[in-house]
């Protein structure tokens, strides 16, 4: 399967969209990357469209019927300034 730059802007918007609306999305929207680097580039490109500042970072897992085409059982994502929790 191949994933283009188009493929990539729409997703990105898309999800950067839903996040800035506060809406749930009823199901993946659009071509599920299909690779981990590609998945990144989705990653990095709807950091750059956000608006809110990353303030740090958070481990998730990658569904298992993914990981032999993604290589990999987690991924790493940005937690944004909206959604930081300080914990004494």
């Amino acid at each position: 399967m191949s994933f283009t730059d188009t493929d990539l802007e729409q997703l990105s918007s898309t999800l950067v969209g839903a996040r800035t609306r506060g809406t749930a999305l009823e199901k993946f929207p659009g071509a599920v990357p299909p690779s981990l680097a590609d998945a990144y580039k989705v990653q990095d490109t709807s950091i750059k469209r956000d608006p809110r500042t990353v303030v740090g970072w958070k481990i998730g897992v990658i569904p298992p019927e993914f990981r032999a085409d993604m290589g990999a059982e987690r991924l790493m994502g940005p937690a944004f300034d909206n959604t930081k929790h300080i914990v004494d």
